[in-house]
């Protein structure tokens, strides 16, 4: 079968993931008699918590958000998940906080700012005020909480079928100089027929194409600097220009300045004055999306600077331009000033000017943040950050264990924990690793969660990564549980229990008395447990225990809070100022053998040295889903793992078995995991496919006697759903290092169990520090999982051009590629007859000649011959047209004849089609111009909705029309 990205597979192994950790929480955790010893099987490291929190994914088969951040300048908020490798997406992180109120952050104030997203968090005002086409009404638009356009209101304003139309375009400087046009034909269009205009990222975009805004407003100083965002959907002759100003005619000459883009220049951009100027020596695109940047440092035209997507541009002179000498005019978008022509063919998403040159580092983050927010390309992240960058804080931190206790602090934001300052994100160890969130005791800082019900009892177990700031003679909590329905007056020391920082930079677990402590170091990392077995309780402080101190109370809590006390009667002055990463809390008192290879785990990603650690990551690498089995006396240790990111091992009861002697561990972890495919490098010679992911083995034998152990590839748990084959085709494979040829372990017997493949072997024949993975001899009867290698759409010539390549094909009878507009309702598009067995990679291509207007959505769906499918994702490509259905009269008509009318753009070899709804193709014709041309159907077209498709050397357009 060739393996998709299926999401009711994965949707399915989560339920079913959650229904194990719930059983983890009803039954405390599940013992066998390993070597007539107690052991714990499949708990592996997080798996099994309570609660569970991290800024990074420590549990593999989560598929949740990390956090909810909260951006502090305008309070926008955004969910937050991980990376392929199971790291925060730092990326994602930092460009929502840095994307959104670019001119809140620099120091100069522009004297004219249109956006169709907010600029400053603190513009309270409309983004446009737009006329619908249906009665002239018109209505002010705002922006979302998330400072967006609301194209929620706008399109329900506008209304279905109708198109809408830009009367002012608000200015958000401070200076009120909106850009205003009053004609309804000069209008420029934000809906057409119903549809938004957009870019392919979805952002929504105004549509000039001889119309324009203005407002009265001229600059009457030097230098000058202008931000935009724009495509051109054509070139003009004459003409081009996106926006200007001045315009001053004096003596029968114009002074002034504006920005083209015109096939005068041919196809080249620049700044123009008296017919002369400067332009840039190379030619762009049209229906490319671009950011262009310019400073005007003196008085004539040739100091100008330019950049387009960040990139600086050689200039060249056209002509001699005089020297600037703006005393009159205004400010217009879409076209020359003043004289009202020559205007631009194409969409304008932003404009930004000043009267100051910008500097570098206030340039580069405007760029930035209009290359995150409205997907182009080229502007990175600014070296230097300007003046005042936001900051952010953490409103929720998800609950990976599976039972949703969610901590959160939504009520009282100042309260919140930071996770990014002043533009930079805060990180554990205060470099350029792991992130962590910062409480503060001042601030009171502090995340909270509920239970559903009252846990009661007298185990428990909590872990946590983390460092403290201060050293503090207060109590500053880090982490504590209470009885929230109880008043000050109930509160005892059997219903809450602390981890506290005290003087002496000292940890202690506090229940009835304060003692045991760990001491630390004030700002190094650490990982901190503790643990509550019903008899007595200990700290652990980087794998090193305290004392123990007796206690014998049962727990009664139902609320969890980090980062502060919970103690109703003891809120003030007792919040951790530090930084925390990681969080777990287990209704268990965990073994040593556990608490071990927990922390162990946590040693090896975060690179903090622990006493206890069992697993060395060769460098910086291997260091995900650390896991392993292992023992520290006869009645502890762990004969069974979990899958890390598909690999595990087990061990037997018997004397012949592995897992001998106090001390034996055997650990892996993982690199980056890739998404989940086969690779044909670096194989011997007999072996056909292997799994692209290895990992890398550690394995401590203290009485070097060995013994048995299996080493099994789980397929569900490497994120698949296909059923292992036959197992003597299946090698277990070893190397010694990651870029090395594979070689067969010797002595392995393998075999299948549900779907996981198993290697049972003498562990004699393990070399620690090799990297180990699966293979097959024969994929055709023992197959690997795997997934579609590409799937990816594109706009062409003709349609939408969909392609996908497979590695591996097995039983597989056909694909079907299935399409909407709405991306939940799918339907049949085509049909594609599949390879049925094949191991050669394999391309594939249909072409969607009657996509809709506006967003394309397709995914595949293979079929196997027993009937079994699986779906990919979905991909989407975003389809727009400079045509309306006023291009097509009569419309509606009756069959016989009508006009098309092509605007006077680029069109060139133009390819008209009339097609129906099911895609097949009534007539088709060639012209070489614009204009207006007759079409006649062959015969008369019979009653229903049909399609005209127009096609330009890349370019693409469709319009529904009516026959009656």
């Amino acid at each position: 079968m060739t393996k998709l990205n299926s999401i009711k597979t994965s949707k399915n192994f989560v339920s079913v993931e959650r229904e194990l950790n719930k059983t983890f929480l009803r039954l405390a955790f599940v013992v066998i008699n390993l070597f007539g010893l107690s052991a714990l099987l499949n708990a592996q490291v997080q798996y099994g918590a309570a609660a569970n929190f991290g800024l990074r994914k420590v549990v593999p088969t989560y598929t949740g958000n990390a956090i909810q951040v909260r951006r502090d300048c305008d309070n926008a908020i955004t969910n937050i998940g991980f990376t392929s490798c199971g790291t925060l997406d730092t990326t994602a992180l930092r460009n929502f906080v840095l994307s959104g109120n670019p001119l809140s952050a620099i120091t100069p104030t522009p004297e004219g700012a249109y956006s169709l997203r907010k600029l400053r968090c603190t513009y309270t005002g409309n983004a446009i005020r737009v006329r619908r086409s249906s009665d002239n009404t018109t209505s002010d638009i705002g922006f979302t909480s998330n400072g967006d356009l609301d194209t929620v209101t706008l399109k329900s304003f506008v209304g279905s079928g109708n198109s809408g139309f830009v009367t002012i375009w608000y200015d958000q400087s401070t200076n009120g100089r909106n850009a205003t046009q009053g004609t309804n034909a000069l209008q420029p269009r934000i809906v057409n027929a119903g549809i938004l205009e957009k870019n392919s990222s979805n952002r929504p975009s105004i549509f000039f194409n001889g119309t324009y805004l203005k407002n009265a407003f001229f600059l009457t100083t030097q230098p000058v600097s202008t931000s935009c965002v724009w495509r051109a959907r054509g070139l003009a002759n004459p003409g081009g220009e996106l926006f200007g100003w001045g315009d001053n005619i004096v003596g029968g000459r114009r002074y002034g300045a504006w920005f083209a883009f015109n096939s005068a220049t041919q196809g080249r951009y620049g700044v123009e004055n008296l017919g002369a100027g400067i332009v840039g020596s190379s030619l762009l695109n049209t229906n490319t999306w671009y950011i262009s940047s310019q400073i005007l440092p003196g008085t004539s035209l040739p100091a100008l600077t330019q950049w387009i997507n960040g990139t600086s541009q050689a200039m060249t002179n056209i002509g001699t331009p005089a020297a600037m000498n703006i005393t009159a005019g205004e400010f217009a978008i879409g076209t020359i000033p003043t004289a009202n022509t020559a205007g631009h063919n194409g969409d304008i998403q932003e404009l930004i000017y000043f009267s100051t040159a910008l500097s570098a580092t206030d340039r580069q983050y405007i760029e930035y943040g209009q290359s995150v927010y409205y997907g182009i390309s080229g502007p990175t992240v600014p070296s230097t950050l300007p003046v005042t960058p936001p900051s952010a804080y953490v409103s929720i931190w998800y609950d990976q264990s599976g039972n949703e206790i969610n901590l959160s602090q939504t009520g009282a934001i100042t309260r919140q924990p930071q996770i990014v300052n002043a533009g930079n994100i805060i990180r554990l160890n205060g470099s350029t690793t792991w992130p962590a969130m910062q409480g503060t005791n001042a601030l009171q800082t502090n995340l909270t969660a509920t239970f559903a019900s009252t846990y009661t009892g007298n185990l428990l177990t909590v872990n946590s990564v983390l460092r403290s700031d201060i050293s503090s003679t207060a109590n500053l909590r880090v982490w504590s549980v209470g009885n929230t329905a109880l008043t000050s007056a109930d509160w005892s020391n059997v219903n809450f229990a602390n981890i506290n920082q005290r003087s002496g930079n000292q940890f202690v677990f506090e229940r009835s008395v304060v003692s045991p402590f760990t001491v630390f170091t004030v700002g190094a990392p650490m990982i901190l447990s503790g643990r509550f077995n019903g008899t007595n309780r200990q700290l652990f402080n980087n794998g090193t225990g305290s004392a123990t101190q007796a206690d014998a109370n049962v727990f009664n809590f139902n609320s969890i809070r980090l980062l502060q006390s919970i103690n109703p009667g003891l809120e003030a002055g007792e919040a951790l100022t530090g930084k925390m990463a990681e969080f777990s809390q287990f209704y268990s008192a965990l073994s040593t053998t556990r608490r071990t290879l927990i922390e162990t785990n946590q040693s090896a990603f975060y690179s903090i040295a622990i006493s206890n650690s069992k697993y060395t990551p060769p460098s910086s690498s291997y260091i995900y889903y650390v896991n392993g089995i292992g023992r520290e006396s006869a009645t502890d240790s762990i004969a069974a793992t979990r899958q890390s990111s598909g690999m595990g091992f087990r061990v037997n009861t018997g004397a012949s078995d592995f897992l001998k002697n106090n001390g034996d561990y055997l650990t892996c972890g993982i690199n980056c995991p890739i998404t989940p495919a086969i690779s044909t490098a670096n194989l011997p010679a007999t072996v056909i496919q292997r799994w692209i992911n290895d990992w890398y083995i550690n394995k401590t034998d203290i009485g070097s006697n060995n013994g048995l152990v299996t080493i099994y590839f789980d397929f569900g748990d490497y994120g698949i759903g296909n059923t292992p084959g036959v197992p003597s085709n299946y090698v277990l494979l070893y190397r010694n290092s990651p870029s090395a040829t594979f070689s067969i372990v010797p002595g392995t017997t393998p075999s299948v169990s549900g779907d996981q493949v198993r290697f049972s072997v003498d562990a004699s024949n393990i070399t620690t520090n090799f990297y180990y993975t699966i293979g097959t001899l024969d994929p055709t009867t023992s197959t690997l999982p795997i997934e579609l290698l590409e799937f990816k759409a594109k706009l062409g010539k003709e349609g939408v051009e969909i392609s996908w390549i497979t590695a591996t094909e097995i039983n597989n009878d056909f694909f079907t590629v299935e399409k909407s507009n709405s991306g939940f309702d799918f339907y049949s598009l085509t049909k594609i007859a599949g390879a049925g067995n094949s191991t050669q990679q394999l391309k594939y291509s249909v072409t969607d000649i009657s996509p809709f207007q506006g967003v394309n959505y397709y995914r595949l769906k293979q079929t196997d011959y027993d009937g079994k499918f699986d779906y990919s994702r979905v991909i989407s490509v975003g389809v727009e047209s400079s045509l309306s259905t006023n291009s097509i009269y009569p419309n509606p008509n009756e069959g016989k004849s009508f006009y098309v009318m092509l605007p006077k753009s680029g069109y060139r070899n133009i390819l008209i089609k009339i097609q129906g709804l099911d895609g097949k193709t009534i007539l088709s014709e060639t012209v070489y111009e614009s204009g207006t041309f007759e079409l006649i159907p062959p015969v008369k077209l019979a009653s229903g909705v049909y399609i005209i498709s127009i096609f330009d050397n890349g370019n693409f357009s469709n319009v529904k029309f009516v026959v009656k």
